[in-house]
């Protein structure tokens, strides 16, 4: 082997690392850890609570098994199951909120006219630190 030869080889194997493909064990060890942090903040109680869990569950599978997360390394699996649990999640909370408001009535639609639903207001965030 000539001495360009065995700088290009050198040049390939900095250049391309070795794969990650395979590495199941630390799927299922991601995929478990993140399912049980999930579920200690969100214990299912009912059969929809299973069901979004179970969603959500499934979206963790996808992601670790196709070894990227949804920004960095979008794949087909991941790219069609965030929209479908972004619209789950939707549709549980506008549920959620209809029962908040059944349950607690006017203090409940105080509390919604000044609180986001889901993405807070940029202007209200730092409206605070800077009253005088």
């Amino acid at each position: 082997m000539s001495e360009a030869d065995s700088a290009y080889a050198l040049w390939l194997a900095i250049r391309e690392p070795e794969s990650a493909y395979g590495l199941w064990t630390l799927v299922i060890m991601n995929s478990v850890v993140f399912i049980i942090f999930a579920f200690s903040f969100a214990a299912p109680r009912s059969g929809r609570d299973w069901r979004s869990f179970g969603a959500f569950s499934a979206f963790l599978v996808a992601l670790f098994t196709e070894t990227g997360f949804l920004l960095q390394w979008p794949t087909l699996v991941t790219l069609v199951m965030f929209p479908i649990l972004v619209t789950m999640y939707v549709r549980l909370a506008r549920r959620e909120e209809r029962k908040a408001a059944a349950e607690f009535g006017d203090e409940y639609a105080s509390y919604a006219k000044r609180t986001p639903a889901f993405l807070p207001r940029p202007g209200a965030m730092f409206a605070r630190y800077y009253r005088s």
